[in-house]
């Protein structure tokens, strides 16, 4: 049955979860991490904050890097740049209709 604003009531009873004081401790050191090493990936951060002693796997790492919005720093891969040395060749069938299969 909804109320009269149109809402379930389940929603309108709704707390968001607060992290624990881990998730935040965690999250200020993922800050720190991106900061000194902004190429680190999930899995990379997740590597470095076990071997600082940190309980985390690859998923909870992901989880909070999410929340945060970091972003590793990369390069994109450049699928479609043109090599200028390589031959452009024409298209065989300009002025073929395709308006039926095969």
């Amino acid at each position: 049955e909804r109320s009269q604003l149109g809402l379930p009531r389940s929603s309108y009873s709704y707390e968001p979860r607060v992290e624990t004081d881990l998730s935040l401790r965690l999250m200020r050191r993922i800050d720190e991490v991106h900061l000194n090493i902004p190429f680190y990936g999930i899995r990379q951060m997740a590597v470095h904050l076990c071997r600082e002693r940190f309980e985390v796997n690859r998923k909870r790492a992901q989880r909070l890097v999410r929340k945060m919005e970091v972003v590793a720093i990369h390069s994109a891969p450049r699928t479609t740049v043109e090599a200028p040395e390589h031959r452009k060749y024409p298209y065989p069938l300009p002025n073929f209709a395709m308006d039926r299969p095969d």
